[in-house]
């Protein structure tokens, strides 16, 4: 069972931070276009990628051109999952992956008595958002499941209010390991921060470099099974956490 982190917390010096972006750094929003950083949590995350010699990354199921928009392009960006990044300074891919044309066809078509839902293209990667509609979750998970086994190299993966499906191999804890890989992250020990079960592949692949997770645990999420070692309750907690590494 993850451990609640204490103002005492001590981080590994030869720390590689890796962090997740909404519900992490940023809180939740009924219309995610709206997500932002504030410019002193911007702040705050440029001085400690200068201060980590530039192991940072932020890691994220945003499609890495949405996610660079909102954040600093100075920073390690890995989006969709970690399907595509960017390296500091670096802009993003102009063309990606398309999700299939057909299958978006029949999940719109299926699902378009729902009010309140909507779809969001993000390249390779696609997220039915239910925010607004919490209820219709298991419904929409069931259509999605139906749906996908004439697609084997797509999984689906739920989240807060949002049912995505991807690419089998757009997963957090591959991009980790492949940033572990970089010249700027090699031989640290990463520890990676995030909120959803999305995060889970890379707390686990932290752990095998030596390193270990920390979950942002939500009220409805303290009880729940995680691979994180540690969790932290509030977005104003972490950023507190983080400012003592300064």
């Amino acid at each position: 069972m993850a451990v609640r982190i204490t103002d005492s917390f001590d981080f590994p010096t030869n720390m590689a931070l890796f962090l997740d972006f909404d519900g992490t750094l940023a809180g939740f929003k009924d219309d995610p276009d709206t997500v932002k950083l504030m410019p002193q949590e911007s702040a705050l995350i440029l001085n400690l990628a200068n201060h980590l010699s530039g192991a940072l990354a932020l890691i994220s199921g945003r499609d890495l051109r949405d996610l660079s928009k909102r954040v600093p392009n100075s920073l390690w960006r890995l989006g969709n999952h970690g399907l595509y990044s960017a390296a500091p300074y670096e802009d993003p891919p102009t063309s990606f992956t398309q999700f299939p044309t057909e299958l978006k066809a029949k999940l719109e078509a299926n699902l378009s008595h729902l009010n309140g839902i909507w779809f969001e293209d993000k390249g390779p990667v696609l997220a039915i958002h239910h925010r607004a509609k919490p209820e219709s979750g298991p419904e929409i998970s069931s259509c999605v499941e139906a749906e996908i086994k004439a697609y084997p190299l797509h999984i689906m993966q739920l989240g807060h209010n949002v049912i995505e499906i991807k690419p089998a191999d757009a997963n957090k804890g591959a991009a980790l390991t492949r940033q572990m890989r970089n010249p700027a992250f090699a031989n640290r020990i990463p520890v990676m921060i995030g909120d959803d079960t999305t995060d889970e592949d890379a707390f686990r692949a932290a752990e095998t470099f030596g390193g270990f997770g920390i979950k942002m645990a939500h009220q409805e999420m303290k009880q729940s099974e995680t691979a994180a070692r540690f969790y932290i309750e509030t977005i104003q907690d972490l950023y507190g956490l983080l400012g003592t590494l300064l």
